[in-house]
């Protein structure tokens, strides 16, 4: 069945927002097909198509019947990935990845090797929070991760089981105990200063791989670790 990220809450059994259009106009959905719609925070619905109102071009409808719901529980902990802005198609990549692995909340921050600004990923955020849907549809998540922008202090206050990815790194990843962090760094790595403050801050280092990675990549391995 397909899915539709929709509060029903909010529009009722009639559906005229972006996701009807999207349901008609590019999947074709049909009078009498089941669909699912789930509003990102749990709730999941599985729905029968009623009516399909094309009389609007730009704004067509579904009107629909709820046969039956269900509240999914959220983890107890969260998973969360931190990583250094780096050129921007690959960190779509990266976030894409890391929704479709599992992560709860992705932090995008900026290190004195980050390829881009946080400013520019900031003009981009839009963009992003599309990409996280996009993948939290297609993979089937209940609740749609979180995307922030943080600046590196603010990373340092971060309470948790927190981790930074380092290629020599000894330490080894605690799961389920708290909020896990795991911090990866650009593809030219922290500066030294900036790797002491992690540590004398209470992050510690693990190793992903004995190779050196891509930024993306080192994504991807990191959601999947925790």
């Amino acid at each position: 069945m397909h899915r539709f990220y929709i509060d029903l809450t909010k529009t009722g059994n009639l559906i005229t927002n972006s996701e009807s259009y999207h349901a008609i106009r590019v999947l074709r959905v049909k009078v009498g097909e089941k669909i699912v719609c789930f509003d990102g925070n749990g709730n999941e619905s599985i729905c029968l198509v009623k009516v399909v109102d094309e009389s609007n071009k730009k704004h067509p409808s579904l009107l629909i019947d709820v046969l039956s719901s269900q509240k999914f529980e959220k983890s107890k902990f969260e998973k969360v990935l931190i990583v250094s802005s780096f050129k921007l198609d690959r960190l779509e990549w990266g976030i894409e990845k890391a929704v479709e692995l599992g992560i709860d909340r992705i932090i995008v921050t900026q290190t004195k090797y980050s390829q881009v600004p946080l400013t520019l990923v900031e003009k981009k955020i839009d963009r992003l929070n599309e990409i996280v849907l996009s993948a939290s549809k297609q993979c089937e998540r209940k609740y749609i991760p979180t995307l922030e922008l943080k600046e590196f202090k603010e990373v340092l206050s971060l309470k948790g089981n927190r981790y930074v990815a380092n290629k020599d790194g000894k330490g080894v990843i605690e799961k389920k105990t708290s909020d896990t962090y795991i911090f990866v760094g650009p593809e030219g790595g922290f500066e030294t200063s900036e790797l002491k403050e992690l540590l004398s801050s209470g992050f510690v280092e693990v190793s992903l791989a004995s190779n050196i990675l891509r930024a993306e990549t080192a994504m991807a391995i990191a959601s999947f670790s925790i």
